[in-house]
């Protein structure tokens, strides 16, 4: 490890310290004030977001939403009544959007970090508990709420004009620009992006707009060709969309979308909560999959070369990667898929 980057892991360290004290500072002070703080013990975004919608039928004058983010602070206040939400008394910056460091360094290893673990069962069986960021699905009175809460938010005139036509979203996780990209890192994402190059030119030749999900940090965002911007007038990125990246400009494209494409991941929560159609590339076999009502998950394999058997990818095992070799989703596949389930309803 060069000097300079252990210069920078040591800034990082001081900067999430410092961070984890104002937290365990904040919890105490409103503790001696007799609120039950009410926070999440999962650090994604989408972890949040869930989080916020179970909690917003708990919080009370009494049991307050607890963030320790501005990124948290701003999902929150859509959900939630902002008196019934307290913050931590310095907010982590949207810039430093690594809350799983802080979980795992600081949080979690502090005896006075008592976060509420939410579980909910599947209608098929009320005796099985599954962590509400493992499944879900919309249900009418949450449907209902959401719409509510379009109604009385700003939304980015340009994502207004785009939703008026069909409409629909892609997103894709890659991690080509890791170093140490192998195997079994990041292991939900898509390798192969002159497939999505190609999947986007299809797309754009149908009576449609994509909308691409992401970040400008976003690896993907970052390396996506420019002249697939540029010959394609029916594709957009969000980012240039959206005038500040709100919860609500994301639900209201997820609204009025015809659904998404794209890998497992943050920006997938708001389209299973609004029961859009979902196909999920690349997926890696989870327990809960078959638990969503909406979703196509199209898994990638795994293949044995020794052995020569093909099986699924499965969601937290190792593969040795001098034995184990990843074969992804084909574009012949997404296409099939695609055509079948999202633009053979088109109008």
């Amino acid at each position: 490890m060069t000097l300079l980057k252990k210069f920078l892991n040591l800034i990082k360290y001081l900067f999430y310290f410092f961070f984890s004290k104002i937290i365990f500072f904040s919890i105490n002070f409103f503790k001696l004030k007799k609120i039950n703080l009410l926070y999440c013990d999962r650090a994604g975004y989408a972890d949040f977001i869930f989080f916020c919608i179970e909690m917003r039928l708990r919080a009370n004058k009494t049991n307050k939403l607890f963030c320790f983010s501005i990124k948290q602070y701003e999902v929150a206040k859509f959900f939630i009544k902002k008196e019934f939400i307290e913050k931590s008394f310095f907010l982590i910056p949207k810039f430093a959007n690594n809350l799983q460091y802080i979980y795992s360094k600081f949080l979690n290893k502090n005896k006075n970090f008592k976060p509420a673990k939410l579980t909910r069962s599947p209608p098929n069986n009320p005796e099985l508990s599954i962590p509400i960021s493992e499944w879900w699905n919309g249900d009418t009175e949450t449907i209902k709420f959401i719409d509510k809460q379009l109604e009385k938010s700003d939304i980015s005139k340009n994502l207004i004009k785009i939703c008026q036509n069909n409409t629909l979203c892609l997103f894709i996780k890659n991690f080509s620009n890791i170093e140490k990209n192998h195997l079994n890192f990041q292991v939900r994402q898509t390798r192969d992006l002159n497939k999505i190059y190609k999947l986007i030119n299809h797309l754009s030749s149908k009576s449609l707009n994509l909308v691409i999900l992401g970040l400008q940090s976003d690896n993907f965002i970052k390396t996506l060709p420019n002249d697939l911007l540029k010959k394609n007038k029916n594709v957009y990125l969000f980012k240039d969309l959206t005038d500040n990246n709100s919860i609500a400009d994301q639900a209201y494209l997820a609204k009025n979308s015809l659904g998404f494409i794209g890998n497992m991941s943050g920006p997938t929560s708001l389209f299973g909560i609004l029961n859009k159609d979902g196909i999920i590339l690349d997926a890696v076999w989870f327990y809960s999959d078959n638990l969503f009502k909406n979703f196509l998950f199209m898994y990638k394999k795994i293949y044995n070369k020794h052995s020569k058997i093909l099986k699924n990818f499965i969601w937290q095992e190792y593969y040795d990667p001098d034995i184990f070799e990843i074969v992804e989703n084909t574009y012949d596949e997404i296409v099939s898929n695609v055509d079948k389930k999202i633009l053979s309803n088109l109008k």
